[in-house]
């Protein structure tokens, strides 16, 4: 069974997050501030990390970086409500699997093309590379 590590300070959120997880039958680790998440990294493997960016006076970045420098291979998960494109730069250089709208959030960046991807990160495989964009 996949371990994934959630940080999510939102309760409702969290809750609903680590639901729909754990009912898809993944084993699921909440907490919700950057200093539980860094403590749960140092003790724990996760292959897999979806955290908030904007949760106390650290950031997911701060997570990011702690899951890259104990598991170059751990994938990443970031999400926000209201990212920049500073933070989605700063993600990008820090080795983010994916950056995506927080679901709470109104609109939401999951495309199509992006779920293979996410599935694929959580089952542990590569992602399948689209040689040519789709035509419509």
């Amino acid at each position: 069974m996949q371990k994934i590590l959630l940080v999510e300070d939102d309760p409702a959120l969290q809750f609903t997050i680590l639901t729909a997880l754990e009912e898809k039958g993944y084993a699921v680790d909440g907490v919700s501030t950057t200093a539980e998440a860094i403590e749960r990294l140092g003790s724990d493997a996760y292959p897999i990390v979806v955290s908030d960016i904007y949760i106390d006076e650290h950031t997911g970045l701060d997570i990011l970086d702690a899951a890259k420098r104990k598991d170059p291979l751990c994938s990443v998960i970031l999400m926000t409500g209201r990212g920049t494109i500073e933070t989605v730069m700063a993600a990008t250089r820090g080795g983010v699997f994916d950056y995506i709208a927080n679901p709470s959030s109104s609109t939401c960046c999951s495309t199509p093309s992006s779920v293979p991807r996410r599935r694929a990160a959580i089952r542990g495989a590569k992602p399948k590379k689209r040689i040519c964009p789709k035509r419509r």
